[in-house]
């Protein structure tokens, strides 16, 4: 997930990331500038609503040039294939904040993962599915009124990359929900 900021605010955050490790979430963001910045606070959310801070990291101040950042959540919520939410407060000099744009995580899972992309996505989302072993795996699109509008199933399989072809569905959030190795990994995606 990228984002740019207009040039007003105190930071133009050209990146803001997270990935699965190894029992916990890292957190990355880069700047291309920064004026009168003071820090960034990290708020995570287990619905997208309600956000708590979990940590702070001190910002470089005023700069001209890239700055990069990393925050490890060691406590991400929920089980596998939960998705946490985090947004960053960022806060300058003069006591005034503004957020960036939420970016979501699914929890990794051991034995099943997925990684859907792009998100947004046009006509085509592209799945990388991967088992540790070989299994059944069922893949469902759910709409915001709990319908089912997508399913696809694979029949003894390591997973893989699928591109799905799904250019009849309106722009929207859908859920995507992929079942296998007795595990489901749900992510939110949005068409465009």
């Amino acid at each position: 997930v990228s984002l740019t900021f207009s040039a007003v605010l105190p930071v133009e955050l050209t990146q803001f990331r997270a990935t699965n490790t190894e029992g916990s979430n890292l957190l990355t963001w880069q700047t291309a500038t920064e004026r009168n910045t003071r820090d960034f606070d990290i708020e995570r959310s287990s619905d997208s609503k309600t956000f708590d801070r979990i940590g702070s990291v001190k910002a470089k101040g005023t700069t001209q040039t890239p700055q990069y950042y990393r925050f490890v959540d060691n406590a991400p919520s929920g089980g596998w294939g939960d998705l946490t939410y985090y947004r960053l407060k960022i806060n300058d000099l003069d006591n005034t904040s503004k957020y960036s744009k939420v970016i979501s995580l699914s929890a990794k899972s051991k034995g099943l993962s997925v990684k859907a992309y792009p998100n947004p996505f046009g006509n085509t989302l592209t799945l990388d599915i991967s088992t540790d072993k070989k299994t059944d795996v069922q893949i469902e699109l759910i709409d915001i009124l709990g319908r089912q509008v997508y399913s696809s199933n694979l029949q003894n399989t390591e997973g893989g990359v699928l591109p799905v072809s799904i250019n009849h569905l309106p722009s929207g959030s859908y859920l995507l929900k992929v079942l296998g190795n007795q595990q489901t990994v749900v992510q939110r995606v949005y068409k465009q």
